[in-house]
């Protein structure tokens, strides 16, 4: 599996086994685990929906973070991941978010 950076200005590497991604993080988006910045659970189950990694994957990565209370505002997550699944022609009811927190098959 490749080891996925972002970066605020395109770059480029031949290297094997790294994308570099253009994103434009928040300050909020990004916390030091063992001194490296990482993005913070939320932004990562963001960015592996946007990405287009399989929801079922996605939501055990959501429903973990959840559990280990990783998340710090699940109303803006929700909001975030509820908007994506609108962009994907997912209904309100229920909500990307809800099938996702449920454990329902996407």
């Amino acid at each position: 599996m490749p080891y996925e950076f972002c970066t605020s200005v395109r770059r480029q590497t031949q290297r094997h086994g790294l994308i570099l991604r253009k994103r434009d993080l928040r300050q909020t988006d990004t916390s030091l685990v063992a001194g490296i910045p990482a993005t913070t659970p939320a932004r990562t189950v963001i960015d592996l929906i946007d990405y287009g990694e399989d929801l079922s994957l996605v939501s055990n990565v959501l429903c973990d973070a959840l559990e280990l209370g990783l998340i710090s505002d699940e109303n803006h997550l929700r909001e975030e991941i509820d908007r994506r699944g609108m962009k994907m022609g997912i209904a309100k009811d229920p909500s990307l978010y809800e099938m996702m927190r449920g454990g329902r098959r996407i």
